[in-house]
């Protein structure tokens, strides 16, 4: 009998610290991020919302994964009268730390502009956009800052294999995609927001394929430029692109219409022979 009793309390003890394990893991599961590569997006914390409400809101924005995780983390943390109301600019790439943390120390944006990148636009394109909005003050003054290289390789490490940064733009770099500008946000500050977006994007898998057939980020990105511009549809990309590559690897010139055009510095439907004679070094 006491034996019995002994392994009826052994599986109990066993069965609560399994439990307990579960709940553990699950816990810390919920506090990192949903995504790996969230987009920013606008999300409104109401004046007067519960701390159950709060947690609802960045649930069913996709900002975190659990509700009741949340609120017993900022529990926890002992700051549920902190949370402050306002708009946010949060990311499904966010720890449940950071949204705490930037909810409670409210870094709200006052205005914000929603703009939307396409694939293939130009960094002057951009930067006609951005004027447009007015969320700088001249195009020129954006793409005079986009020639700074030198002052963003010291917070993103992947600028660092650009060559001839004096001659060069953060053309390729500025990731197209959707973004909300703050009113406040200057050139400089844009800019970053988009190059961080580029680092989330551009993982160091990317890197390690880049490395492998002896191409750079730099590389990549200047190849994947012209490829894009040469292929009006995405299914032809990777075709051009070993075209290209192999070109690359035999010594051949690109052969591409759009280098020209890249030199040149416009845009055109087609490339005249007088094109060809721009000299671009």
């Amino acid at each position: 009998m006491n034996n019995k009793k002994i392994q009826v309390g052994l599986a109990a003890i066993l069965l609560i610290i399994s439990i307990t394990t579960t709940i553990i893991i699950y816990y810390n599961g919920s506090l990192k991020p949903l995504k790996k590569n969230g987009e920013e997006q606008l999300v409104e914390i109401s004046s007067g919302s519960s701390l159950s409400k709060i947690g609802k809101i960045l649930e069913d924005s996709d900002i975190i994964r659990d509700s009741f995780t949340f609120q017993v983390y900022v529990k926890m943390e002992g700051v549920g009268n902190q949370l402050k109301a306002g708009n946010y600019l949060l990311s499904s790439s966010y720890s449940v730390d950071k949204v705490v943390k930037m909810i409670t120390e409210g870094k709200v944006v006052n205005e914000s502009t929603l703009i939307t990148f396409p694939e293939g636009w130009t960094l002057n394109q951009m930067a006609q956009e951005l004027e447009k909005q007015q969320l700088i003050p001249t195009q020129e003054e954006f793409m005079e800052e986009a020639k700074d290289i030198e002052k963003y390789q010291k917070s993103f490490s992947f600028l660092s294999t650009i060559k001839n940064i004096t001659e060069r733009s953060l053309e390729g770099y500025l990731f197209p995609d959707t973004y909300y500008f703050d009113k406040e946000e200057d050139s400089e500050d844009i800019i970053r927001k988009m190059l961080k977006r580029f680092g989330e994007v551009y993982t160091q898998e990317y890197i390690d394929q880049g490395l492998s057939i002896n191409m750079t980020i730099d590389d990549i990105v200047i190849l994947s430029s012209i490829v894009e511009q040469e292929s009006k549809y995405d299914i032809d990309r990777p075709g051009v692109a070993g075209v290209f590559y192999n070109r690359l690897e035999k010594g051949m010139a690109l052969q591409s219409d759009v280098t020209v055009l890249y030199a040149m510095g416009i845009k055109k439907e087609q490339v005249l022979y007088k094109d060809l004679e721009i000299d671009s070094n």
